[in-house]
Parts: C-alpha cells; structure tokens; sequence
C-alpha cells in the first residue's frame, strides 16, 4: 500500500481508537457504521482510499482499489468503490469529502456569487 493512503494524510482530528476512527470516517462518507462493526485497520485504510482516491496518482489509485478490493464484505467493498469512482470521475460534489480546503473555498464563493 502507497504510504499516502492512510489516516495519517485525512484532515480531520480522529482519535486513537479504532471503533471512534470507522464510527466517524462512517459518518463523514455516509456508510451505514453496521457495515463496520467488526471493521479494524483494513476498513480504516480503505475509508482512506476512498476519500483521497480523486488525489492520488495513477499508480497510486491501482494500489487503493486493490486494497478496497481486499475487504472480505461484498456490501462494503461496493459501496466504497461505488463512492471513490463517483467523486473522482462523475461529480466531485458528490463526495463534498473528497474536496481540498481550496474547493470547498472556490465552491463557496462560487455560490455566493451567484445568490
């Protein structure tokens, strides 16, 4: 696994804890947390893949889909490749936690011109 894909690279204050960390990724990406319940490091890394999928490279996007890919629930597997290639190649505002401070900011003002 690239090094760039992990929680470590996310911009959010997350806790130590395992369960706090897939009970608040969850939250952020909208994935029923009973999808997790017995989630550990894996699903962690894979919530991670997800949201920074649209930034990575190339090569670097190959290494989060196989991680993604390894997870042993079919349901989760889906829904997190489902939500990684939505933001990346169809919409990004669909996946408002994929976005950088900068377009979030450059969405704002945008919608702000505009009203």
């Amino acid at each position: 696994m690239t090094k760039l894909i992990s929680i470590a690279n996310l911009p959010y204050n997350l806790s130590a804890s395992r369960a706090a960390q897939l009970s608040v990724l969850s939250e952020i990406i909208g994935i029923k947390k009973e999808l997790l319940k017995r989630g550990g490091q894996l699903e962690i890394d894979s919530i991670c893949a997800t949201i920074l999928y649209r930034h990575l490279t190339q090569k670097q996007r190959v290494d989060a889909m196989v991680l993604i890919r390894s997870l042993s629930s079919p349901i989760l597997k889906s829904k997190l490749i489902t939500k990684a290639l939505d933001a990346t190649y169809l919409n990004p505002q669909w996946g408002i936690w994929s976005m950088t401070n900068d377009e979030l900011q450059a969405d704002k003002d945008f919608h702000e011109f505009i009203c």
